[in-house]
């Protein structure tokens, strides 16, 4: 779950982007770097469901629009995440 944290945070319209960010906040908030956080999160993205790839694009907007800070502004996004995204993140 923590690797998957690491992928979380956007505000970039890109998978990609979005993937940096998640792994910034990641690193920088949950202290669990993952080495291929950035690829892992691209694949895992592209073969997620669409559920998940919206709750993932919502909570990895909402980190960058806290500036990927580690409050708790995001908690709701990151909830619906980790239930639309069961298994579907390393």
């Amino acid at each position: 779950m923590a690797a998957f944290l690491g992928a979380l945070a956007g505000g970039c319209s890109s998978t990609e982007g979005r993937c940096e960010d998640v792994c910034e906040w990641g690193d920088n908030c949950l202290g669990d770097p993952d080495r291929n956080c950035e690829s892992n999160c691209e694949a895992d993205y592209d073969d997620a469901s669409d559920s998940c790839q919206d709750a993932f694009d919502e909570l990895a907007d909402c980190l960058s629009d806290n500036d990927l800070s580690c409050n708790d502004a995001c908690d709701g996004d990151f909830a619906k995440f980790a239930t639309d995204c069961i298994g579907q993140f390393r």
